[in-house]
């Protein structure tokens, strides 16, 4: 018996809260009217288009990245702008979902 068999996604967690919240054995894809499920399938559960939007970004990143190590071996004029880059590219783009997150509500 393989010691994976106790381990949960968390799909199957929300369905579990489902049902114990309720007291019926609905799907997962019905949810509760539980705060605390909301607040587990909020915490776990991105949307697609979220995770594909932070694979651009960190692969954004790491091109800068690139750059800057390029520019900095090659002794390139364009170096205090990459820097700045890879400075201010992540720094905006936490500062966007901190103002999403304060004003969203």
């Amino acid at each position: 018996m393989e010691e994976t068999d106790n381990v949960m996604d968390p799909g199957e967690k929300i369905s579990e809260m489902n049902s114990k919240d309720t007291g019926n054995n609905e799907p997962a894809d019905q949810p509760a009217e539980s705060s605390e499920t909301e607040k587990l399938y909020f915490a776990v559960g991105r949307t697609r288009g979220t995770r594909i939007m932070a694979w651009i970004l960190l692969g954004l990143i790491f091109l800068i990245f690139v750059g800057f190590i390029i520019c900095l071996v090659t002794g390139s004029p364009y170096l205090y702008a990459m820097l700045f880059l890879l400075i201010f590219v992540p720094v905006f783009f936490y500062l966007m979902l901190w103002i999403k997150k304060v004003f969203g509500k």
